[in-house]
């Protein structure tokens, strides 16, 4: 097993919710959490928490930096601040042992009336983020679809496969950070779907309906777009057909927060 660094510079306001979706990618992607640095405060240029994490894996270095490269994207995706008030800062070191490990430096007594008011104001915060869910819908041609969001790499390459079937007046969505035409197929899957592909402003490129599973021996051919798209929605079969859905029409796509309890 090999260990990392992991060295997280956030907004003392969005430290509670950078911090848990860290652990939860952590843990969904097989990367244990070893050991945990102490808080320390940095006043310049800006106030922002610095926290490091050890992390134990059987995962080589390029893979781990591969894994920890998708992190901003998933906090950013789930994140209920805007993008620049977090501040994120997120770095990855090789150590040998846990001898190297960097424990964040201990509070100065200087900073006491700084981390007293952040930590008030963080826990308020950190209350809120854990009483709160990302809840996502789109609706087209007065239809209103529950998004499913695969929160990590395997979720993601799985998609639908993991459901014997799909909930009524749902979907899923895949958005990817550049453009792409990455092929899809229906391996595993275990029942139709129509598939659209869309531009980053959720205009539909192009549909593939009705797409069948693989047959359990045998060719699995792959389904692409005739464009390149930033983002699909795998919904029920003949979802477009019975709804008059075509290309050129467009998803309205919210995501927004509820409390849970």
């Amino acid at each position: 097993m090999d260990l990392f660094q992991l060295n997280i510079y956030a907004n003392p306001l969005a430290y509670p919710f950078v911090i848990k979706s860290i652990k939860d990618f952590l843990n969904n992607n097989n990367l244990s959490i070893k050991k945990e640095g102490n808080l320390s405060i940095n006043t310049y240029p800006k106030v922002s928490f610095e926290k490091h994490i050890m992390i134990e894996t059987g995962y080589k270095k390029d893979e781990v930096k591969k894994i920890c490269s998708r992190l901003p994207e998933f906090i950013n995706h789930y994140n209920f601040y805007h993008p620049n008030n977090l501040d994120l800062n997120i770095n990855l070191l090789d150590i040998k042992s846990q001898k190297e490990f960097q424990k964040s430096q201990p509070v100065k007594l200087k900073q006491i009336k700084w981390l007293f008011l952040i930590t008030v104001i963080s826990f308020i915060a950190g209350f809120l983020i854990a009483n709160l869910k990302v809840h996502s819908q789109a609706s087209i041609k007065n239809q209103e679809l529950n998004l499913l969001l695969p929160q990590t790499s395997q979720e993601f390459e799985v998609g639908l496969a993991k459901y014997k079937n799909l909930p009524e007046q749902s979907a899923m969505l895949f958005e990817f950070k550049e453009t792409t035409n990455q092929a899809f197929w229906m391996k595993n899957m275990s029942f139709p779907i129509d598939i659209f592909f869309l531009d980053q402003e959720n205009k539909i490129l192009d549909i593939q309906p009705n797409q069948a599973p693989c047959p359990l021996s045998g060719d699995c051919p792959k389904i692409t777009s005739k464009y390149n798209y930033s983002k699909v929605i795998e919904t029920k079969a003949n979802f477009a057909s019975q709804n008059s859905i075509q290309i050129g029409d467009q998803f309205n796509i919210q995501k927004t927060l509820i409390f849970t309890d």
